[in-house]
């Protein structure tokens, strides 16, 4: 019968070094069902994909210091906010001034 339970920080350290294995040979190494092995590799997988820059938020990427209570802009929150801000769209005209607006000088 397989082990129950959370998985160790061994087992973890052991199913992250040998994602090349066979995920049936993991588990059985480990005394632990395919199904949480899976589980793991595919949450880890998730993990990483999340640490990429582009998906934190610009907060994040704040420079702090806590003693004197100041926060910098760093370039990566400068581009992070950038990429998050929506392209402006100019305001719209209420469809009843539509025929009363003047121009002074058409280019």
């Amino acid at each position: 019968m397989a082990k129950r339970g959370v998985l160790s920080k061994e087992e973890k350290d052991y199913i992250t070094q040998n994602l090349d294995a066979e995920i049936k040979d993991i588990a059985q190494h480990l005394d632990r069902t395919e199904a949480t092995v899976q589980k793991f590799i595919d949450a880890s997988k998730e993990q990483s994909s999340q640490d990429d820059l582009g998906d934190q938020k610009t907060g994040d990427l704040m420079s702090r210091n806590e003693t004197y209570g100041s926060v910098s802009m760093t370039q990566g929150a400068s581009i992070a906010g950038d990429n998050n801000r929506e392209t402006p769209q100019p305001p719209k005209t209420p469809a009843r001034q539509h025929g009363s607006i003047h121009v002074i000088k058409d280019k």
